[in-house]
């Protein structure tokens, strides 16, 4: 998996996060913590791009679902299944492009 990143400005910092390869158990923790790192600093929205994704794993799917908890502001030692139907994430979390 290569993860590249670029950062636009607009009203606030918009990520990029581009995604190559295949999306699963052997990257989850690398997909993560790149987003975390995002959100962090200097960007609050996210978009990823999955253009480049061959295949996605289930564990893939988590990745993104988490990454969207992230971004929806729920704390991680909070992340239950009932919180995960929060608008909020569709408000800084986008896909672009999933091909698979």
């Amino acid at each position: 998996m290569n993860i590249t990143v670029s950062i636009r400005q607009a009203r606030e910092p918009v990520a990029v996060m581009r995604l190559q390869g295949d999306s699963d158990a052997s990257n989850f923790v690398q997909v993560v913590d790149k987003a975390r790192e995002i959100y962090q600093n200097p960007a609050r929205n996210l978009v990823i791009d999955l253009s480049e994704v061959t295949s996605i794993s289930t564990t893939g799917l988590v990745a993104i679902h988490k990454i969207a908890l992230l971004y929806s502001g729920v704390p991680e030692k909070l992340a239950h299944p009932d919180l995960t139907h929060n608008s909020t994430a569709r408000k800084y979390v986008k896909l672009l492009d999933p091909q698979v």
